[in-house]
């Protein structure tokens, strides 16, 4: 179900609901433009689109697998990124008219050399999957065409919307726990946070070096959001 707020939160009521649970919505977008377009993400591989704040809703397009994540350009909103449940990376210029493959699990390649991985999903096993809390995919929106994915203990970046991706070293690295989310600095590029079980590493030189901060918890930190107005204002939602 997807429900929506007209006065700050005091009530809510529904605008759209899945035909079968097992489906569900795993995403939603809202344009910063026109409040009234967004897009949802579903686990039968649809994405819906709505140009009056819910009302009514089409279908934009259909996905072989699931969609768990959505992403868009702040600087560009027209282009925009759905992930697929196998790793699949699309990508669209026109809103979600039409979209473009830029690798994913049914793309060949996955080789790593001189650092760079070519597809870092088919033989990574990168496959994702609904219910995983350990997948995060980002923008930098100083830098949109830098991105940064998540999945299990690893930490990914690419430096040209996607083609070539590339391993960032974290604290974490080889001691089996899943970092949660990801987010890049509104303010600089150079300052990423992530978090992995109960800590919060950031990092002021692009992933090369970490610090570490406990937050007084022992359950897993799961994703990082950061008001884009004021950067010192973040907040991180905490699992059970």
């Amino acid at each position: 179900r997807v429900l929506k707020s007209d006065d700050g939160g005091v009530v809510f009521r529904e605008i759209y609901v899945v035909t079968q649970d097992r489906y569900g919505v795993f995403d939603v977008y809202v344009s910063p433009f026109a409040p009234d377009e967004a897009m949802i993400a579903t686990g039968e591989g649809r994405l819906l689109e709505t140009r009056d704040g819910g009302v009514t809703w089409r279908i934009a397009r259909t996905f072989p697998e699931a969609i768990v994540k959505l992403a868009a350009n702040p600087a560009f909103p027209s282009e925009r990124y759905a992930i697929t449940t196998k790793g699949a990376i699309s990508r669209t210029f026109d809103a979600g008219r039409t979209w473009t493959s830029i690798g994913g699990a049914n793309a060949s390649g996955g080789a790593v050399s001189g650092g760079e991985i070519h597809n870092p999903y088919e033989n990574w096993g990168f496959g994702f999957s609904s219910s995983s809390s350990s997948f995060d995919f980002a923008i930098d929106p100083k830098n949109p065409a830098t991105l940064y994915l998540v999945r299990g203990d690893l930490l990914l970046t690419s430096s040209d919307g996607g083609f070539i991706w590339r391993k960032i070293t974290t604290l974490i690295a080889g001691k089996g726990t899943a970092l949660g989310g990801v987010a890049p600095h509104p303010g600089d590029s150079r300052t990423l946070f992530v978090v992995a079980g109960s800590d919060f590493y950031r990092s002021n030189d692009s992933g090369a070096t970490w610090s570490v901060k406990m937050l007084g918890t022992r359950r897993p930190l799961k994703k990082i959001f950061i008001n884009p107005r004021r950067a010192d204002s973040m907040f991180v939602t905490v699992g059970r």
